[in-house]
């Protein structure tokens, strides 16, 4: 049953069919309804003319909800849009290869004569009549370019700029080991750009594999003054910041939980770098399209629109209304 609903993501009567597992649908289905009550699937009518008998992974849901909401809009599949031709810089700058000169003039970069490339050649067989190969203290990786006046290798700027190397053979932006602060935002067509500072969020299912906490670790205490704990409950998510939660939301939205990073600091939530990545990831996912709409009502058990939580999540894009605060895509 667990591998069913890995490779379907929504299993139905027709999919256990064209599997031909042992025992039909009816074998699967006692596994898959233990599965419901456990909080590890979801039973409902999720996709339209399949049959009434659905179980589906959270995350499949999620992710058919969001495909769905982005077709009412006329916006396509949810998910980073790759930039345009025009709009991609290049990989990286490889090195000029010699002019071919067959009188065997100078080039125009001055490396002609003699030394230049004749149709005889084999460069492949004698790679060394290109120069030499970078050594181990001077190698660098093609991902480690960046635009011109940038810094690192290409650029104009100083060492240890934006585009910087990283690892080893040098200094990211960052860098405080041997590896220092690694980041992808280097010119990779397709990725989304993001600081290479600051901590980084994530938005995951309570129930989600990836998500440890409730599983091989156990869950922080929750706050002060919070009503309920959290758990690896369907329909629940958890945004973790640097690899620790940081936000918690029931099923439903209408409750979170918030970790801050000193809970008995003076200072305003909205000056928590921890909290205000967990707000902004977790608004990005409901403008996504992901989570539908989402109507915060109590926040660490007090009503949302009077916690002190409630400037740090109308900062991140959630809008007071009578009944809380609410975000949609």
């Amino acid at each position: 049953a667990r591998t069913l609903l890995d490779r379907h993501g929504v299993v139905t009567r027709g999919a256990v069919a064209a599997e031909g597992v042992e025992g039909g649908f009816s074998a699967v289905y006692r596994i898959l309804a233990a599965f419901e009550e456990s909080g590890q699937a979801r039973r409902g009518y999720v996709v339209e003319g399949l049959g009434a008998a659905q179980f589906a992974m959270e995350g499949a849901v999620d992710r058919l909800r969001a495909v769905a909401n982005a077709r009412e809009r006329g916006d396509g599949s949810p998910g980073p849009t790759a930039p345009t031709p025009a709009d991609v810089p290049p990989f990286a700058d490889f090195p000029d290869f010699p002019d071919f000169d067959p009188s065997g003039d100078r080039g125009s970069d001055g490396r002609g004569g003699p030394g230049a490339l004749t149709p005889d050649d084999d460069v492949f067989a004698d790679p060394d009549r290109l120069g030499r190969s970078p050594s181990r203290g001077d190698y660098i990786s093609p991902r480690d370019y960046a635009e011109p006046g940038a810094g690192g290798p290409r650029g104009g700027g100083a060492q240890g700029g934006s585009g910087g190397p990283r690892g080893q053979y040098g200094t990211g932006p960052n860098g405080t080991g041997p590896y220092g602060n690694v980041s992808y935002d280097t010119g990779f067509p397709g990725r989304r750009d993001r600081p290479a500072t600051g901590p980084r969020a994530v938005v995951l299912a309570a129930a989600d594999p990836a998500n440890a906490y409730g599983a091989a670790l156990t869950w922080p205490e929750p706050p002060a003054g919070a009503t309920h704990k959290p758990g690896r409950k369907a329909g629940s998510l958890v945004v973790l910041v640097e690899g620790e939660p940081a936000l918690y939301m029931e099923r439903g939205g209408k409750t979170l939980l918030l970790w801050p990073s000193e809970p008995d600091a003076e200072a305003p939530p909205t000056d928590d770098a921890r909290l205000h990545a967990a707000a902004e990831a977790l608004a990005g996912a409901a403008r996504a399209g992901s989570l539908g709409t989402v109507t915060v009502e109590r926040v660490n058990g007090e009503a949302a629109l009077t916690s002190p939580f409630g400037p740090l999540l109308e900062e991140a894009g959630f809008i007071a209304t009578p009944r809380g605060l609410r975000i949609r895509a």
